[in-house]
C-alpha cells in the first residue's frame, strides 16, 4: 500500500493548517511540533509533486529572498557557524507559507467558509475569556493566571 500518495498528503498538510489557529492558542510546544509536521508533510508535497510552480508566486519568491539574505546577514555578521546555521530555522516560515498555499488552493469554499467561521468563534471566545479573567481574575474555566509559577 502507498500511504504517501498526494491525495492523503494534501489531506494532512490541509488539515494542520486549519487547525493551525487553535494550536496558538496551545502556546510554544503545541505550535513548535506543527510547524515540524508541517514543514515535512510539505517537503514530502514537494518531493511528490516536484512541477508544482511554486517560484512562479511572488509572495514566495520574495519570502526566499528575505530568507536568503537573513543566512548570508548571519554569515558576515557573526564570529561563529552556529548563528548562521540556527538562522536557517527561519525555513520553517517558508515551508508554513507553502502550506498554506497549498491548503488554499486545494480547499473549497464551503471548508474555507466553515474555517473563516471555526476561527471567528474561536476570536470571540479568547476575547470574552481576556475580559472574564481581567474584571474577575480568573478565566472562564476557573484558573487563576500565573498559577504555574510561583
Amino acid at each position: 500500500m502507498n500511504y504517501l500518495n498526494l491525495k492523503r498528503i494534501e489531506q494532512v498538510l490541509a488539515f494542520l493548517v486549519l487547525i493551525f489557529p487553535l494550536v496558538l492558542v496551545l502556546r510554544n510546544l503545541a505550535i513548535n511540533i506543527n510547524l515540524i509536521l508541517i514543514t515535512i508533510i510539505s517537503i514530502f508535497y514537494l518531493l511528490k509533486k516536484p512541477n508544482y510552480l511554486l517560484l512562479k508566486d511572488f509572495l514566495i519568491r520574495y519570502l526566499l529572498f528575505f530568507l536568503l539574505i537573513i543566512f548570508i546577514n548571519s554569515l558576515l555578521n557573526s564570529q561563529d557557524f552556529l548563528t548562521a546555521i540556527k538562522s536557517l530555522g527561519n525555513l520553517r516560515y517558508l515551508f508554513l507559507t507553502i502550506a498554506v498555499y497549498v491548503t488554499l488552493s486545494i480547499i473549497s469554499e464551503k471548508s474555507f467558509n466553515i474555517f473563516i467561521y471555526l476561527n471567528s468563534l474561536l476570536i470571540i471566545f479568547i476575547s470574552l475569556d481576556i475580559l472574564y479573567q481581567f474584571n474577575f481574575n480568573e478565566n472562564i474555566f476557573g484558573f487563576s493566571p500565573g498559577m504555574c509559577t510561583k
